[in-house]
């Protein structure tokens, strides 16, 4: 049988016990109640032994006897700690069978991760009611007075009441669930008529129903004594509780194993221990603050199945009144144990994670459970259970509507089975962790940006080769550099902001790509130009197809906005499979598609054909395509043509590649009127610096020059290929102004370079064995080739020992 089938039994037997035991124990001497622990010690281990064959064969192998060895609570420090994997795991070695008729099963939180399964006898039952009224009764409780419960009550079905009255008990259980702001005044007309002596409450709910009261400038005189408990009573919930009601709070400090029980008194002066319930012993802890211990505790009222030295997972504050030496505890200054945290609901809810366990208990082969919150309306429900086909379970469907009458409809919900739970920095697993970013955020694999030394050997004074980032490695025009001297002189360009949507760069643009100015739109950056895509067109739970390997941050800006990137993966090896991927644009339905044209980083190029045909394929799913033409400049065609075509297409242009302007962060976007539009409603007008606007222009103006420049690159483009594949080295054919070859020394050849000021990127992370390496002009290209000979020339004399 469950704990909850003797429920109502062991209330009753718990008001004897409180009468017939408590009260009588609590006048004894100091010596009788060490007299006592002492006595009571002794039997239940003698009893673990004799009963259980899990202490029969602990206590023989370290050679103890109870019956002979015991000499008092310091013996204790001989016996070995239990822990919950041990209860798990020997559960049947644990049990006395000599008092299992008279008991019931009863299972934990889960708090530290998976529920604990345990039997207790039905006077332990009865003897923690007891210690419930004898908290209750310093507060001026007797039987049967009106008492309000903020918890322990949640409707069964929609349409149930949100509260009920317990005659037998004369106790008003009312919701904690919906106990919300917005529900506060019928609640408390409730609780008025009601008219209740005591609350027992979660501290969460609690601080709600203060803050109420104080808002309103409400109050409630009939009620002489709050009660705490299931959560860990934080100070600043206290004082706003205590600011309403004044100090008649009460914190409860237990557990569902029978170990130990603390309550606070009527000093409010730390915790007082039942010790006639457990035993405790503090064990310090060179990780913890000082004056902070472990928490051992050992039962002395549950036979059945009696734990002796069991680690509680909490960590408590020793009262001042005691130390080291003490044997015979009496009080705790504090529990500092297992905080979780609540789910807030958007409507001002506060769901402790107490109430969640009955949810799953039932639920068969469910191991544990974890709420995660992110934001103010993301939920992600993590299950663990053993069976392979839980998602179809009968129960399952239950635990979902259990959970949406908890959560109500504002809060989106995901299950997520047999996947990843969160921990904390102590390695435990709670119940409820809550994340203040949104989920997309929190959950997004980060965009891993590569080295950065460049910048800081440089201003050191090393001759740095920057070859990892395909910047260019020449500079742009006198003019430009002219230009931009002149506008440090000019005040304006410094202390005004710069002028909003540029109407000269966005002029020269439309003149550079034959296009109407009502079609691009410049940018901080082309990153920037990404995250407005992703901001106007990608929401939580939208598909984004991403040709990989390609530009990973549009997969980060993507995810950051909820999306769920998808990728379609070619090596550049053969032809690209147009065909499989547009049936699986059909197939997958995305909302958008991102790919590199050219590729980067390997550097193959599609025709506009196949983009039309991608495009073609995504407009008949309404999806959007956007075309990072990054390297256009160094291919022999782009798809500017295509915009007259095809609406749903966007292309994605910079001016930090072929033009030299990385460090000014310009670049823009080409698409049809309409995306345009849309993404000015999001852009920020005066994001690009009066500086990059002019730089810009400029650049576009000299043209012919960048021109010369671009086609030098594509001289040693070749150039350098044919030296790699001379040596037997795989490269990809490029058109781009960088070259990617596979070797199998691709990341030990990478420090070597870097070692000797030269920086490539090892992109081993996307294609195996793999590095890149940007091409810029004659001289930066017969220095690499030189480093090449001399890297070669080292290995063959085995002068390179590894990584």
């Amino acid at each position: 049988m469950h704990k909850k089938s003797i429920r109502k039994l062991a209330q009753l037997h718990g008001w004897w016990t409180y009468q017939s035991f408590l009260k009588r124990t609590r006048t004894w001497s100091e010596d009788q109640r060490q007299a006592w622990i002492r006595k009571q010690l002794q039997q239940t281990l003698v009893g673990a032994f004799e009963g259980t064959r899990y202490y029969a064969e602990v206590f023989k192998n370290i050679g103890f006897d109870p019956r002979t060895d015991f000499e008092g609570p310091q013996t204790l420090a001989r016996l070995p700690i239990l822990t919950k994997e041990i209860i798990r795991e020997r559960f049947e070695d644990l049990v006395d069978p000599r008092y299992r008729r008279l008991s019931a099963y009863a299972e934990t939180s889960g708090t530290t991760g998976k529920p604990m399964r345990m039997l207790l006898n039905e006077s332990y039952i009865a003897l923690d009611y007891a210690c419930m009224y004898e908290m209750w009764a310093q507060a001026g409780y007797r039987f049967r007075d009106p008492f309000l419960a903020l918890r322990s009550y949640v409707p069964s079905r929609a349409g149930d009441p949100l509260w009920i009255h317990d005659k037998a008990q004369n106790t008003l259980f009312m919701s904690a669930y919906h106990f919300s702001p917005r529900l506060a005044e019928e609640y408390m007309r409730a609780i008025q008529d009601f008219q209740p002596k005591f609350i027992r409450s979660y501290p969460s709910s609690l601080l709600v129903l203060a803050e109420y009261l104080e808002r309103t400038g409400q109050s409630l005189p009939s009620v002489k004594g709050l009660f705490t408990a299931s959560e860990t009573l934080a100070l600043h919930e206290r004082e706003a509780i205590e600011r309403v009601f004044g100090r008649i709070l009460f914190d409860w400090y237990g557990m569902t194993e029978p170990t130990l029980v603390a309550y606070e008194g009527a000093d409010h002066d730390g915790l007082n221990m039942v010790w006639q319930y457990g035993h405790a012993e503090f064990l310090p802890d060179d990780t913890l603050a000082p004056g902070d211990c472990r928490l051992i505790a050992t039962s002395l009222q549950n036979p059945v199945m009696p734990f002796i030295r069991y680690d509680t997972g909490d960590m408590v504050t020793r009262h001042a009144s005691e130390n080291e030496t003490t044997l015979y505890p009496r009080k705790l200054a504090r529990v500092q144990g297992r905080k979780d945290d609540v789910i807030l609901t958007p409507d001002g809810r506060r769901l402790p994670s107490v109430n969640f366990y009955s949810v799953f208990r039932s639920a068969p082969g469910v191991v544990r459970f974890q709420i995660v919150q992110f934001g103010a309306s993301d939920i992600v429900v993590n299950i663990e259970s053993t069976e392979a086909t839980f998602e179809r379970h009968p129960a399952f469907l239950k635990v979902k509507e259990e959970m949406r009458s908890r959560f109500g409809d504002a809060m989106a919900v995901e299950y997520r089975i047999n996947q990843r739970f969160e921990t904390n920095r102590d390695g435990k697993t709670p119940v409820v962790v809550r994340r203040r970013a949104n989920k997309a955020v929190e959950e997004r694999k980060e965009y891993v940006l590569s080295s950065q030394v460049a910048w800081s050997r440089s201003r050191a004074g090393e001759d740095i080769l920057k070859l990892d980032w395909n910047e260019a490695d020449a500079l742009p025009s006198e003019r430009v550099r002219e230009r931009l001297a002149a506008l440090v002189q000019d005040a304006h360009s410094i202390i005004w902001y710069p002028e909003a949507y540029p109407a000269a760069l966005h002029e020269a643009l439309a003149k550079h790509h034959g296009i109407e100015e009502a079609k691009l739109l410049a940018t901080h950056g082309s990153d920037m130009a990404l995250a407005y895509l992703t901001q106007c067109y990608v929401t939580s739970g939208d598909k984004v197809m991403i040709v990989a390997p390609g530009y990973d941050n549009f997969r980060a800006v993507a995810e950051q906005r909820g999306g769920l990137a998808m990728h379609f993966t070619f090596n550049g090896e053969g032809d690209f499979p147009l065909q499989e991927m547009l049936r699986k644009i059909q197939n997958e339905v995305p909302r958008l598609i991102y790919l590199t044209n050219p590729n980067n980083p390997i550097g193959y190029v599609l025709p506009p054909e196949s983009i039309a045909a991608i495009c073609a394929a995504a407009a008949k799913e309404s999806a959007l395509v956007v075309v990072d033409e990054a390297y256009a400049e160094f291919a022999e065609q782009d798809c500017v043509p295509l915009l007259k075509q095809f609406p749903n297409l966007v292309i994605v242009r910079t001016f930090s590649k072929a033009f030299g302007l990385a460090g000014l962060r310009v670049g823009y976007l080409m698409g049809d009127v309409t995306v345009i539009e849309t993404i000015k409603r999001v852009a920020n007008p005066k994001h690009l610096t009066t500086f990059a606007q002019v730089a810009a222009q400029t650049v576009l103006e000299d043209w012919p020059q960048v021109k010369a420049q671009i086609e030098e690159v594509k001289v040693q483009r070749t150039r350098f290929i044919d030296f790699l594949r001379s040596h037997e080295v795989k490269c990809f054919a490029s058109h781009g102004n960088f070259v990617l070859f596979q070797m199998p020394e691709a990341t030990e050849l990478t420090r070597w370079f870097e070692a000797k000021g030269i920086l490539i990127r090892d992109r081993s992370s996307q294609l195996a064995q793999s590095a890149r390496i940007t091409i810029g002009g004659k001289e930066s290209t017969d220095r690499l080739i030189a480093l090449f000979t001399d890297y070669w020339r080292a290995k063959a004399a085995d002068e390179i020992t590894g990584g």
